[in-house]
């Protein structure tokens, strides 16, 4: 289920509507604890360097506020 879960976020966090990524960055927290440290390191995570890269400012702003939310669930050596 957790895969299905996954591949539906990913769909999402790869479509161009910012609204969406947004709010899939405003939850991440809860995502990490749903899904554990292994997915969140996997596919979470590279949607957040993703999205980090964009060009429109909020979107950025949401990747970068989601960073502490992911280091307090999956822990500091992700992030290292």
């Amino acid at each position: 289920m957790r895969r299905e879960f996954i591949k539906i976020i990913s769909d999402y966090a790869n479509s161009h509507d910012s609204s969406i990524k947004r709010i899939l960055f405003s939850k991440i927290g809860q995502q990490c604890e749903f899904f554990g440290s292994k997915i969140t390191m996997d596919y979470l995570i590279p949607h957040l360097l993703t999205c980090a890269n964009e060009k429109e400012f909020k979107i950025k702003i949401d990747s970068l506020k989601s960073v502490v939310s992911i280091g307090i669930k999956v822990g500091k050596q992700t992030f290292t």
